[in-house]
């Protein structure tokens, strides 16, 4: 049927459609709605679910029968992958006693075309257990995303409660809740999410400081956390701990930040940064427009760009090349005099200078790599060139090797594929770009100084960076 005929018709459709997307987003904060023109058509969904950051989907049928055979005969016309079909009556005798056949058909058909058929019952159930505590909010949102088969109101309950029992089993090493909690997650849900609930699972369990080998469950083949499986791990509880945050650090690399997309209010972010960030590998540092003051260095991932942001400094990180930036960098180009004291205030070993005056270029370097900070020599020419003279680029040594740094676009990078300690790029990068006050050098600097935990693996895999 077609929405939009009839006037009457219409407004009773777009209020049951209204309705079904409130419980939808009560259930999941994170899901995106999509309605059609269609009503209960055969196979046009009545809307689309999709998640940010995630390629999948799911097409929504709602359905006015509860019939098994009438939802049965559904499955067969839907060419959807993964539907979601939600009968609009409820039909509570199917889920008393025992199952007729065609209830036991229709959930064997459901689950092996992985399909869910949910009444509002269990929808409104997913809410209520999805206010309750973070876990159970993550748990419903993978329930909308892969489960299968047919759920009603109790069987909604009883997945999240097992969910949340396991977390706090996870938590404190109690192999027999966690190994409950996955095999209700395994039987329900589809391949991708059961396995983000066990990568979560084995990352708190491994983080709590139990070993890998004991997780009572399949063991991650990767000893890094992916990005939807370190994103539930982020949003699931606020973890104060920083011996877990540490243990976790361990099995988290750059491509796993890069595929968030997180702002600095998120407290667990800023606990695995502060864990995490003396281990990490970039390509290159870029200082970019500031949005606002930070009193504190605070980390963020945006556009799949790690940034950190301290005092009047915004740096963004490129992961591989200087095509991962998302932002232009900013003009620091400063005078001689300037320039010196910027490096030695943040201790850079700067090794040669380029100069631009008016239309002329003057470089100024070392022939062995030495620190040319401080030579008189330099001083004597950025006096008679004056203030017309401006640093444009600098060649320095960190990590005991040489590094760029382009005053123009506040860039600092390395050579060909080259990559360097983060730590390294951002000191540079921040250290040439603003004279820092000792408050905000002292955080960037305490980064490359962070001590972490012995390398504890989520599998036997070598290390993650």
């Amino acid at each position: 049927m077609d929405a939009r005929s009839g006037t009457d018709a219409a407004s009773t459709i777009a209020a049951l459609k209204a309705s079904v997307i409130s419980e939808l987003r009560l259930a999941d904060t994170s899901v995106e709605v999509k309605t059609t023109d269609y009503f209960n058509h055969s196979f046009v969904p009545d809307m689309v679910l999709r998640w940010g950051g995630r390629k999948a989907e799911r097409a929504v049928y709602l359905r006015t029968s509860s019939d098994d055979a009438y939802l049965l005969e559904d499955l067969a016309l839907v060419q959807e992958r993964q539907p979601l079909l939600v009968p609009l009556t409820e039909a509570e005798a199917r889920f008393e006693g025992p199952r007729t056949k065609s209830a036991s058909t229709l959930a064997e058909r459901a689950r092996s075309v992985d399909a869910l058929v949910a009444n509002r019952g269990a929808l409104n159930a997913l809410a209520r257990e999805a206010t309750d505590a973070p876990i159970a909010e993550l748990a419903s949102a993978a329930f909308l995303r892969g489960a299968s088969g047919v759920v009603d109101a109790p069987a909604a309950t009883a997945f999240a409660s097992a969910v949340k029992q396991g977390f706090v089993g996870v938590r404190a090493g109690d192999a027999e809740a966690t190994s409950v909690a996955l095999s209700e997650s395994r039987q329900l849900l589809a391949g991708p999410e059961a396995e983000e609930l066990a990568d979560l699972f084995q990352a708190v369990w491994v983080g709590g400081g139990q070993a890998a080998s004991e997780f009572p469950g399949q063991v991650s083949g990767s000893s890094t956390l992916d990005s939807s499986a370190l994103r539930l791990l982020l949003d699931a509880v606020d973890i104060e701990d920083v011996e877990f945050w540490s243990r976790v650090a361990r099995n988290v690399d750059i491509a796993s930040l890069a595929g968030l997309e997180l702002a600095a209010a998120n407290l667990n972010f800023q606990r695995l940064m502060i864990a995490v960030a003396s281990r990490l590998t970039v390509k290159a540092a870029r200082v970019v427009a500031v949005d606002a003051e930070q009193q504190e260095l605070m980390w963020a991932v945006s556009g799949g760009v790690l940034t950190a942001a301290s005092g009047q400094l915004r740096v963004q990180f490129a992961p591989n090349t200087l095509e991962d930036f998302s932002l232009d960098g900013v003009d620091v180009t400063v005078s001689v005099p300037d320039f010196e004291r910027r490096a030695a205030n943040a201790s850079i070993h700067v090794s040669g200078i380029t100069l631009r005056a008016g239309e002329r270029r003057l470089e100024y370097a070392s022939e062995d790599g030495t620190s040319i900070n401080g030579d008189r020599a330099l001083e004597s020419v950025g006096l008679s060139l004056g203030d017309t003279a401006q640093v444009i680029r600098a060649e320095v040594r960190a990590d005991g090797r040489d590094l760029h740094f382009n005053l123009e676009s506040a860039t600092a990078y390395g050579n060909t594929r080259s990559k360097y300690p983060l730590s390294a790029v951002l000191e540079v990068a921040a250290g040439l770009s603003v004279q820092m006050d000792a408050k905000n050098l002292s955080e960037v600097q305490s980064i490359r100084t962070a001590s972490v935990e012995p390398d504890v693996e989520l599998s036997d895999g070598p290390d993650a960076v």
